[in-house]
């Protein structure tokens, strides 16, 4: 029964890696999957489309108006003055009806309605900028936790040459067996480290595989580039230029919207006008079909008219108040924003240059950490150093590497924020800037 289970669970195995994709994945590959997979990209193209069809029904209201309707009447009674009222009355009206003038009813509408679609544009943009961002920084952090678990199997690996080195100094009587515990319970304290690295490194596949709305089962394979600081990107110092971007291009056309809100608000208050043209069939038989006809009338109208609602209780009055209001606080989120993103930038700027500078004395105090732990470890085999100082040489090489990887998962995310931070109307180059 064992050995049938076991079969089952290997076939179900062999299947379901049958079906599985393989991705072999850098940056380039990262951003392409994310526009086309992640479903966030998707719902602003769908509210695109909803822009687009607002547009429409917009301009629609431009054209004539056919109305089509139908019935059969029968009543009961006494005394009806109309000769056929008691018969069966079968009648239909066809009417077209076509605006001339609305007062802004109608061309405000569309405006909103445009303005609302270039809304939907920019945060169409937008959408595309923040998730190349946020896939950019998922596929960042799982080269960061690809080098942390390199760092701490290095380390591992060290505490086996620690331990090696005292080893040929205790077969020489040089040293007491106590050290020797000391090393092996500093060579134990490694590999946990490891192994908790491997399981992050996991942890960021695994986050970076559901933003890219692959399988489960797929196999992902991220290319081994190094996680280095590419060349410094130029900053600019015009903070004029940061209202460009399409944060601050989506606000300034929230305004221009409450702008036509208000003014179809206004249009509201006035009348209407406006022609029309129906014909009216009117068929009266004394049984429900089959009957004598006993009165068969046409009529054909046309006209013009006028409609004017007075709105005594100030309802809209109150809506053009609302909608200056929704102007005023428009203007107010644009000005906000503006401070904000300045503020931001320059924050990024700030940080992104002592990042750099960071970088260049981390690295440098990786190298030194090297050589120095080299020394350390020759002398110690010769008996020129402590095990205490060969301890603090390799554990002093183990944290500059990983501050170094701290710092360049830093910058790399930083000049992510920043590609997005100074995202334009347009995001065709997808890998930054």
């Amino acid at each position: 029964m064992k050995q049938l289970k076991y079969l089952v669970a290997t076939a179900l195995c062999l299947i379901s890696s049958a079906y599985a994709a393989n991705y072999k994945l850098d940056e380039n590959k990262v951003i392409d999957l994310a526009i086309k997979r992640n479903e966030t990209i998707g719902i602003a193209k769908e509210e695109l489309d909803q822009a687009q069809e607002a547009l429409s029904s917009a301009n629609s209201n431009y054209f004539p108006t056919l109305s089509i309707t139908a019935g059969i009447r029968k009543s009961d009674g006494e005394g009806n003055f109309v000769p056929y009222g008691y018969d069966w009355n079968h009648n239909g009206t066809i009417q077209l009806t076509q605006p001339i003038y609305t007062f802004g009813k109608i061309s405000n509408g569309k405006s909103i309605a445009e303005s609302a679609k270039r809304i939907s544009e920019l945060n169409t943009t937008l959408t595309n900028a923040q998730v190349i961002n946020v896939a950019k920084q998922l596929y960042y952090r799982v080269l960061f936790n690809e080098e942390i678990v390199k760092i701490t199997y290095d380390s591992y690996k060290n505490a086996l040459k620690n331990k090696k080195a005292l080893e040929d100094r205790v077969s020489y009587g040089r040293i007491s067996r106590n050290d020797n515990i000391k090393m092996q319970a500093d060579l134990a304290s490694r590999k946990p480290n490891w192994i908790i690295a491997k399981k992050n490194l996991k942890n960021a596949v695994l986050d970076l595989k559901n933003y890219l709305a692959l399988d489960y089962e797929d196999e992902v394979e991220v290319l081994s580039t190094p996680l280095r600081p590419k060349k410094k990107i130029s900053t600019t110092n015009d903070l004029n230029k940061l209202e460009e971007t399409v944060d601050i291009k989506i606000l300034k056309e929230n305004i221009r919207l409450a702008d036509f809100s208000v003014e179809l608000a206004k249009s509201q208050r006035l009348p209407d006008l406006g022609v029309y043209v129906s014909y009216s069939p009117t068929l009266a038989k004394t049984d429900l079909f089959a009957g004598e006809t006993t009165h068969d009338q046409k009529d054909l109208t046309f006209g013009v008219q006028f409609s004017f609602d007075w709105d005594l209780g100030g309802s809209k009055n109150s809506e053009v108040a609302i909608k200056r209001s929704d102007y005023n606080i428009a203007t107010l989120k644009l000005k906000q924003m503006k401070r904000e993103i300045r503020t931001q930038y320059l924050k990024l700027k700030q940080d992104y240059e002592g990042l750099q500078e960071r970088y260049d004395a981390e690295d440098e105090a990786v190298e030194l950490a090297s050589s120095s732990y080299k020394v350390a470890l020759s002398s110690f085999r010769s008996g020129g150093v402590s095990q205490l100082q060969l301890n603090d040489s390799e554990i002093q090489l183990t944290q500059n590497r990983l501050s170094l990887a701290q710092t360049k998962l830093q910058i790399q995310i930083t000049r992510a924020e920043m590609d997005r931070l100074l995202t334009k109307t347009s995001s065709k180059n997808k890998g930054g800037r």
